[in-house]
């Protein structure tokens, strides 16, 4: 997903003008929230991507933390993961479950 993330950040930034800071946690318990927390006040945006399903995943848990955190300087706010079915095994099928270069691409342009 990360490699994905950053091809969207290199195609947002070449061909939207639309800059983006990809942050890549390497752990995600505990998640150190601060860097997180410090990139979302230079912006007010805040996009969280997961090969997890919508429901329940970490991306839902991040924008709550940060909601609490930073309140009123959240100004948009939006996740992206998985469709709501489990993922298949075929690389050609899992494409079509999991978020893709053009979802993020979307998704960033719809927050901004």
């Amino acid at each position: 997903m990360a490699k994905l993330a950053m091809d969207a950040v290199y195609t947002l930034g070449y061909q939207h003008e639309i800059f983006c800071e990809l942050l890549v946690p390497t752990q995600l318990a505990p998640f150190e929230l601060a860097p997180l927390f410090q990139s979302v006040r230079q912006t007010g945006r805040l996009l969280t991507i997961e090969e997890g399903t919508l429901s329940l995943g970490w991306g839902a848990e991040v924008l709550a933390r940060a909601s609490e955190a930073l309140g009123p300087g959240l100004k948009s706010a939006s996740r992206l993961a998985a469709k709501e079915t489990v993922v298949p095994a075929s690389p050609r099928l899992e494409a079509e479950v999991l978020p893709g270069v053009h979802d993020i691409l979307q998704k960033v342009q719809e927050i901004v």
